[in-house]
């Protein structure tokens, strides 16, 4: 990236390979200017100087340091509020809550997924007959299963993710309840939302 100078200021940016217009109509991409054409038609590249960042924080503005090869770009450092900064570890949290999900059921296409509460209602309705039970009568006849095997199944893995489940909505519940109470951003910005978890 470039600068143009005009009357000692930076007057704009031109990309590495943007064509710059100069005196008779001549286009020539920024990088390729000879330094001779640079300094005549003030042309500097831009060095950028980005602090590091902490959690919560962002570059804000910048200042430029003119000099007779270079400018300097130098950014600040913007520190969200604490407002702001629980809203993203919240954030953090709800994906980190994801993962821990799909640890659990890896594996699982999202078909699959979709069909588990007709399975798991068509398993509490089974009295015994196929009719009761009409999807899952197809799947116990294709894998050559009982359809009362394939019930008890049904159930007891309903009763693992459910139970799995209520532990992984709890700590981050829990987690939830703490940053809630957080008072300062080196607080959020220290919390650990990795801990407490089942899986």
């Amino acid at each position: 990236m470039y600068a143009v100078i005009i009357n000692k200021s930076v007057s704009r940016t031109v990309a590495d390979m943007e064509l710059v217009k100069w005196s008779n109509e001549v286009f020539q991409p920024a990088q390729s200017l000879s330094a001779a054409q640079r300094t005549a038609f003030g042309v500097r590249p831009i060095i950028e100087v980005r602090p590091t960042l902490a959690k919560y924080e962002t570059h804000g503005t910048y200042t430029d340091v003119i000099s007779a090869s270079k400018v300097t770009r130098t950014y600040s450092k913007v520190t969200s509020t604490i407002v702001e900064a629980k809203a993203y570890l919240l954030s953090d949290l709800s994906l980190f809550a994801g993962l821990k999900r799909n640890l659990f059921v890896g594996g699982t296409s999202p078909f699959e997924a979709a069909s588990w509460s007709n399975k798991l209602t068509e398993a509490n309705a089974y009295t015994g007959v196929a009719t009761s039970a009409p999807n899952l009568a197809i799947e116990a006849t294709v894998r050559g299963w009982a359809l009362a095997d394939l019930v008890t199944r049904v159930l007891a893995n309903a009763k693992t993710l459910a139970s799995m489940e209520a532990n992984i909505a709890g700590a981050c519940g829990k987690h939830t309840d703490v940053i809630a109470k957080l008072r300062t951003i080196a607080d959020v910005q220290s919390y650990d939302i990795s801990t407490g978890w089942p899986i």
